[in-house]
C-alpha cells in the first residue's frame, strides 16, 4: 500500500490549486497493508532499488597470456585521461630494447594529451636467475643508470605526470623501480605532485608482481588523496589485469567510472566480445593535521535573525500525531481485532473524548486489512490496519495539547483490551509560516522559564 510514489505529482497539483507563498512537505514511513492489489508495483517503486550491475560469479579463469594488443592499446590510451596535466610528460618502463615491442611508448607518442615520452629500457645484462652471483651488482648498476635517465629527463619545473610499466617489463626491472620510488627524495625530484602510475599483467593468475608494485607505491605515499584501482579486462578466454595508482585526484571515483565505461564502449565498437570491470579500489590514510587549532564559536557568532523571524511569524494551528500500534508479542495473531472490532474501538475512543464524527468511512477492499477515515469538529483521523499485527493512526487535533493525544492513545489501547502497544509515536506541530513549534513552545523565555525539565517525548 505505497501510493506515496505519487506524492510529487499530488504536491504539484496542490501548489497549483492553492498557490501558497511557501510550500514544504515531509514523509513518514509507516506500515503498509498485506494483500494490496498493487503490491508488485509497490515493491518496484518503494525503497532502495537493489540492482545487480556486476558479475559476482567467479569463473575459473585459464592461465593463458593475454594477446589482444588492440585492447591493450585502447586501455592505455583511455587511461591517459586520468592524468591531471593536458601536456603529459610520461616515463615508460619497457623490456629490453630491440627485443620486445613496447606498446605503451607507441600509444603515448600518438596521444594528443602527451607532450613528451621518455622510454626507460630494461638493462640487457640483467638476470632473472636468483642464483646468479653477479645479479645484485648488475641490478645496482642498472638502478644507477635508470636514476640518471630519469634525472636527465626532469627538472625543477618539469616532472613526470605519468609513469607506465609496459606489459613487456620484466619482474627484475619492477624491483629496480620499486627501489627507486622507495626513496622519498626521488619521488619529489622525479614526480609531479599529481601523478598517475599505470601497469598491466598479461597473466594475472601467475604474474601478479605489477599489482604488488602499485600497492607498495601506494603505501610509500600513504596519505590521501591517493587511490589504487584494479581493472579486469576479459576478451574471449583471455584475461588482462590493468592497475593504476592516482595521486591527487579528488574525483577519482567518478573518473574511474567514466574510464570503465569508455573502454567498454570502445571494445564493443571494435566488435569484440569483451568485459571490463573494476575489481578493487583502495585509498590512503586520512592526512592528520598535527597543528590543527580548532576555533570555538559562540552563539553570538551566528546570525539568529532569520530564525528569530521564523519563530515569531509561525502560527501553530494544531498537533498531528502518527501512532504505530502493534499486537503485544505474547498475544497470538488470532486475537487481533478484525476490521469491525477496530472500527468499534476507534468510535469508542472518540466518543469518550466527546468527539462527534461528522464523517466515518471504512474501506475493506484495499487489501487484507482496512482503511478508516473519520472527521470531527476537533480534527480528523486516518487509520490503516495491515491485516496482521500492525495499525497506523494519523491523528490531527486543532488543540495541540499533548495530553489530548496521550488520552486518545491510552483509550484506544484500553478498548483493545490491552492487546496493543504503542510501538512508535511521532508528534508534529501543524500551522502556517513553516511552523516548527507548538503553542506552548512560543511561551519560551529562556531556559529558566521552563516549568519542568523533562524529555518532551518519553
Amino acid at each position: 500500500w505505497g501510493g506515496f510514489r505519487n506524492d510529487h505529482s499530488f504536491q504539484k497539483r496542490l501548489a497549483e490549486t492553492l498557490k501558497p507563498k511557501t510550500l514544504s512537505s515531509f514523509r513518514i514511513i509507516v506500515g503498509g497493508m498485506y494483500g494490496s492489489s498493487t503490491w508488485r508495483e509497490d515493491v518496484e517503486a518503494i525503497g532502495p532499488q537493489i540492482v545487480q550491475r556486476r558479475n559476482c560469479d567467479v569463473p575459473e579463469e585459464k592461465d593463458v597470456e593475454f594477446s589482444d594488443d588492440v585492447a591493450k592499446r585502447m586501455a592505455v590510451d583511455e587511461a591517459t585521461n586520468l592524468a591531471a596535466s593536458t601536456n603529459i610528460i610520461a616515463a615508460v618502463i619497457c623490456g629490453v630494447k630491440d627485443k620486445v615491442d613496447c606498446i605503451a611508448v607507441d600509444v603515448l607518442e600518438k596521444s594528443a594529451k602527451v607532450a613528451k615520452v621518455v622510454p626507460i629500457w630494461t638493462c640487457p645484462d640483467l638476470s632473472e636467475d636468483d642464483e646468479d652471483p653477479a645479479r645484485l651488482v648488475k641490478m645496482f648498476e642498472c638502478e644507477s643508470r635508470t636514476v640518471s635517465a630519469l634525472r636527465n629527463a626532469t627538472s625543477d619545473d618539469k616532472r613526470f605526470d605519468m609513469v607506465v610499466l609496459d606489459g613487456s617489463t620484466p619482474y627484475v626491472m619492477g624491483q629496480i623501480m620499486n627501489s627507486i620510488l622507495n626513496v622519498p627524495r626521488y619521488r619529489v625530484d622525479f614526480l609531479h605532485e599529481f601523478n598517475l602510475f599505470l601497469t598491466w599483467s598479461n597473466k594475472p593468475r601467475t604474474e601478479n608482481w605489477q599489482r604488488n608494485f602499485l600497492e607498495r607505491y601506494r603505501k610509500d605515499v600513504l596519505h590521501d588523496p591517493i587511490t589504487r584501482v584494479e581493472f579486469k579486462i576479459k576478451v574471449g578466454e583471455e584475461t588482462m589485469e590493468m592497475g593504476l595508482v592516482s595521486c591527487g585526484d579528488l574525483a577519482i571515483f567518478h573518473n574511474v567510472n567514466i574510464l570503465e565505461k569508455k573502454i567498454n564502449k570502445r571494445l564493443k565498437r571494435e566488435g569484440k566480445v569483451a568485459e571490463i570491470e573494476v575489481i578493487n579500489l583502495t585509498g590512503g590514510l586520512f592526512p592528520y593535521n598535527f597543528n590543527y587549532e580548532p576555533k570555538e564559536f559562540l552563539q553570538s557568532d551566528y546570525d539568529s535573525a532569520p530564525g528569530d523571524k521564523q519563530f515569531a511569524e509561525q502560527q501553530p494551528l494544531g498537533r498531528e500525531v502518527i501512532f504505530q500500534f502493534e499486537l503485544e508479542e505474547e498475544i497470538d495473531i488470532a486475537e487481533m481485532p478484525n476490521w469491525e472490532g477496530i472500527t468499534h474501538i476507534v468510535q469508542a475512543a472518540l466518543s469518550i473524548l466527546k468527539y462527534s464524527a461528522t464523517r466515518f468511512d471504512t474501506y475493506t477492499d484495499v487489501g487484507d486489512g482496512c482503511l478508516l477515515l473519520s472527521e470531527f469538529k476537533e480534527g480528523n483521523l486516518v487509520l490503516v490496519w495491515d491485516g496482521r499485527r500492525h495499525i497506523d493512526i494519523n491523528l490531527f487535533l486543532f488543540d495541540d495539547e499533548k495530553e489530548l493525544a496521550d488520552s486518545f492513545a491510552s483509550k484506544f489501547i484500553l478498548f483493545a483490551e490491552n492487546k496493543l502497544k504503542v510501538a512508535l509515536r511521532d508528534d508534529f506541530p501543524r500551522g502556517l509560516g513553516r511552523v516548527v513549534n507548538f503553542k506552548s513552545d512560543l511561551e519560551y523565555k529562556g531556559f529558566d522559564s521552563l516549568p519542568e525539565r523533562k524529555p518532551y517525548v518519553e
